[in-house]
């Protein structure tokens, strides 16, 4: 998408070092661009209090993020105590890789990885490297230290290779999540549930997209506008792997609308499942059973009831048996 901004409604402006969106902005965290846009746009001196007010950042953060930017020769300041304190940069937590064959520990051991390490590491693995770059084309995003931490782990300890990330990562944009943290989410999951390999995660990811058509259906089919909550898609999950047609979808809604008179989806699954147990998969099975069960309990209701009226029967008899008797009398 081309985007044309107009500049001149801005109002004022202040001074950003090219260096910056040149060589850190793919690295830096949200921490640390907060702290430097507050510097840049106030005055030549500031303390710890005032771009905390300023950024709402903890002051161990902004302490960090200023040293941070000096550190690369962004910023240059001096405090009253004189020079600043050794750079620390930024870690990323990540468990330990365990070896193949190894049994699994009770707790994972974590690794403390700084952006150094990492940037190391992508530059001695060119497959680490490629995810790294490719992924911020796909998702249109940068990576920060932290989300780089959570490659690194889908990459390293759970052993997912670049093509299925990058493959994860296109789905969630197709979704509308461009988040690391929601493409991390997603493949442990996957992980948790033994999927790893290229294949698997391709055969995931297309029952996931059917899965994600399917509850467009349900969701038109009931009128729904909202996002399905987690026990509603449970039962859409269930529904999608029966391959419950739209047709019998619509007919379990109406007899749920008729009997209770407002959606749910415990009863419409109630329905279904009857109508599974019956062997009963089309709207023309369905109604003929219905005609057939309505005949059914006509016959048992009337088998019940006598045809005829037994008091009037009995008034009947004792009437004529009263006139037969008289007759006989007379002769």
């Amino acid at each position: 998408m081309r985007y044309r901004f107009d500049m001149d409604s801005w109002g004022a402006f202040f001074k950003v070092p090219a260096s910056v969106p040149e060589r850190f902005l793919k690295e830096c965290d949200e921490a640390q661009l907060k702290v430097l846009l507050a510097v840049l746009s106030g005055s030549r001196t500031a303390d710890t209090e005032q771009i905390t007010e300023r950024t709402g950042l903890a002051p161990e953060q902004v302490d960090g993020a200023v040293i941070y930017w000096c550190g690369k020769g962004v910023l240059s300041c001096k405090t009253a105590e004189g020079a600043l304190p050794e750079i620390k940069e930024p870690v990323s937590q990540v468990p330990a890789v365990r070896p193949a064959g190894t049994p699994e520990p009770d707790k994972r051991v974590v690794v403390r990885y700084t952006q150094k390490e990492i940037r190391d590491k992508a530059e001695q693995d060119e497959k680490f490297k490629y995810l790294i770059n490719e992924i911020q084309t796909v998702m249109q995003i940068s990576v920060n230290a932290t989300e780089l931490g959570k490659l690194l782990e889908l990459y390293e300890l759970y052993r997912f290779d670049s093509s299925s990330i990058l493959m994860a990562a296109q789905f969630c944009v197709s979704a509308g999540k461009r988040s690391i943290n929601e493409v991390y989410k997603l493949m442990t999951k996957w992980s948790e549930q033994g999927i790893h390999s290229f294949n698997e995660v391709e055969q995931a990811l297309i029952h996931a997209g059917e899965l994600g058509s399917y509850a467009s259906k349900v969701k038109r089919v009931f009128g729904i506008d909202n996002k399905l909550s987690v026990k509603q898609r449970e039962f859409v999950e269930k529904w999608c792997g029966k391959g419950v047609s739209e047709e019998l979808l619509a007919l379990a809604y109406d007899r749920c609308m008729d009997s209770k008179g407002k959606l749910s989806f415990s009863y419409i699954d109630g329905i279904l499942n009857n109508w599974e147990a019956a062997g009963l998969t089309s709207r023309y099975q369905i109604e003929a059973a219905d005609e057939s069960y309505r005949k059914r309990k006509s016959r048992e209701d009337k088998s019940e009831k006598p045809s005829y009226d037994l008091e009037e029967f009995e008034s009947y008899a004792l009437k004529f048996g009263l006139g037969q008797e008289g007759q006989d009398q007379g002769l």
